[in-house]
């Protein structure tokens, strides 16, 4: 297998109020409500806020301004997707000092904010970014499920692990060897309701007529979860046997 990458990425960060929802953005500013006039959130709050990019993602959220009711506004964060996850952090009042970077391993950070009915204060600023998991490549296999017949216009692929259809549909195939087929199209096949698929189906020009080995190669870009993308080149190597041997004899 050859391996190369090529990242992308956005510098756009939308800010996002406090209100009860999850997303799933990888960054961000975050900002309590504003609800009442001048910028203050309001009285008798309690929202919850998830940050969930993705599985084996870990988020950094850092505060640039805090202002609360000492003691009876609270912010909490927790290293996970919901208010039972552990708890990171919980804070109250105006630090003079702002806190330190808040960090969640877990894949999602939760944030709970909850004011009672008196004093409403300017809130807070925050901003968040994300460092997300490698992105494994998938191992790609051709005589596992469906090798190519003799005569045969196509067959199927299988990788070891599900890929996004959007990444098969438009990666690229060649092949190697002897008088080797072009191949027409990639079809995904199998990817179901949550749009990923172990197997795609190879479309060929001609079919394979040849007993000889050959070396397939599919070039495929698979993003991480956040959507930065990543150029692998998949190899696998076959020796091509399904078609008999045709001898001509003459009589001299």
């Amino acid at each position: 297998m050859i391996l190369l990458f090529i990242v992308s990425n956005s510098a756009f960060s939308a800010t996002w109020k406090m209100k009860d929802t999850t997303i799933r953005e990888c960054s961000g500013i975050h900002t309590d409500s504003d609800a009442l006039f001048g910028g203050l959130y309001a009285s008798n709050e309690d929202f919850t806020f998830s940050i969930c990019p993705g599985a084996g993602a870990t988020i950094y959220y850092t505060f640039s301004m805090l202002q609360l009711e000492q003691g009876n506004d609270t912010i909490w964060l927790y290293n996970g997707p919901n208010t039972s996850s552990p708890l990171l952090a919980a804070y109250t009042g105006s630090p003079i000092t702002m806190p330190g970077m808040i960090t969640a391993n877990s894949g999602c950070l939760t944030i709970r904010f909850k004011s009672d009915g008196s004093l409403q204060l300017a809130g807070w600023t925050a901003s968040w970014t994300t460092l997300p998991p490698p992105v494994i490549p998938p191992v790609l296999g051709i005589r596992a499920v469906n090798p190519p017949t003799c005569g045969a216009s196509f067959f199927v692929i299988e990788f070891d692990k599900k890929v996004q259809c959007d990444s098969i549909v438009n990666s690229s195939v060649t092949f190697s060897g002897f008088n080797p087929p072009t191949v027409t199209s990639i079809v995904k096949f199998g990817c179901g309701t949550i749009d990923s698929s172990k197997f795609a189906r190879i479309n060929l020009s001609t079919p394979f007529i040849y007993n000889c080995q050959y070396i397939m190669a599919m070039n495929i870009k698979i993003p991480d979860v956040c959507d930065s993308v990543y150029n692998f080149v998949l190899k696998d190597t076959f020796n091509f046997t399904n078609c008999d041997l045709v001898a001509n004899v003459s009589n001299d």
